[in-house]
């Protein structure tokens, strides 16, 4: 499958889905089929810098301050020049209002140590929303993208081992 890669969103995001298929094979040169599944992986591709977007809320933490999040304000590791939160768990609500139709959090996050598989995990409102099934590798930045529903959500980060850099924190709406 080849796609180009379009140049700009200006609706703000694109879904994309691609149909799958993993077989398994009783031999290891895959000639003896043992089972396979047909599933669809649906993508969102979100570009926060597109007009459609109005920007909420950003934490950059380059105050120096949480910023109202739980943990401590970082120079060690940051994406946006000069700090980052550092923390294991991290919390902090946001209220999208009833003018919006549809709301995203988009945050980098770095973890020190190897995190056990099923970590980080991504609360809302409480309410276990992501862990991977594989556990990211330390030192990398990642970025997640999580839909927020309308009013006010919490949401927490919760490392398995050591500690975590959160930076470029946007909550984003149209």
């Amino acid at each position: 499958m080849e796609r180009i890669k379009p140049s700009s969103i200006p609706e703000g995001r694109i879904t994309e889905s691609v149909n799958l298929r993993v077989s398994a094979y009783h031999d290891a040169g895959y000639s003896n089929l043992y089972s396979y599944d047909n599933f669809t992986v649906t993508f969102h591709l979100i570009d926060r810098t597109s007009s459609a977007w109005v920007i909420v809320y950003y934490n950059d933490f380059d105050d120096g301050t949480n910023q109202g999040w739980t943990g401590t304000a970082s120079t060690n590791y940051y994406r946006s020049f000069r700090y980052s939160l550092y923390t294991s768990y991290a919390r902090k609500s946001f209220y999208i209002g009833a003018d919006y139709q549809e709301a995203y959090v988009i945050f980098a996050v770095r973890f020190t140590n190897t995190q056990a598989d099923g970590y980080p995990k991504i609360y809302l409102d409480g309410t276990l929303y992501f862990e991977p099934d594989v556990s990211p590798s330390p030192n990398i930045w990642y970025q997640f993208v999580i839909p927020l529903h309308l009013g006010t959500t919490e949401i927490a980060i919760q490392s398995s081992s050591g500690y975590m850099y959160i930076d470029d924190v946007y909550v984003v709406a149209k």
